[in-house]
């Protein structure tokens, strides 16, 4: 009868505890080809005059972000700034179960 609450108290754990600690994308992840990141990647760079990588799928997100930190914010036009700062929230976007912030008193 012990090891049955052992087990259970296991299982009722890894599952409360392990979605506090996941996240959408870790930096190691490789985005598959076609995703939609690619095409506004390949959007930005042809608006910064900068040479597109998004013919190079799979990409991983750390790589993606590098490439997304060479472009000249200041140089994009209104739909330029959207459109990045929409894949840079994507690319940084954690996800938690539990909303984790302190309780202000």
């Amino acid at each position: 009868m012990k090891n049955v609450r052992k087990c259970i108290f296991v299982f009722l754990f890894a599952k409360v505890m392990l979605p506090l600690f996941s996240e959408v994308y870790s930096n190691q992840q490789l985005i598959p080809a076609g995703h939609w990141i690619y095409d506004a990647l390949s959007s930005i760079c042809l608006e910064s005059k900068f040479l597109s990588i998004a013919d190079n799928a799979p990409l991983s997100v750390l790589e993606l972000k590098f490439h997304l930190s060479t472009v000249d914010y200041d140089s994009l036009s209104y739909g330029g700034k959207l459109l990045y700062d929409k894949a840079l929230a994507f690319l940084n976007e954690r996800k938690f179960a539990i909303d984790l912030h302190p309780v202000k008193i």
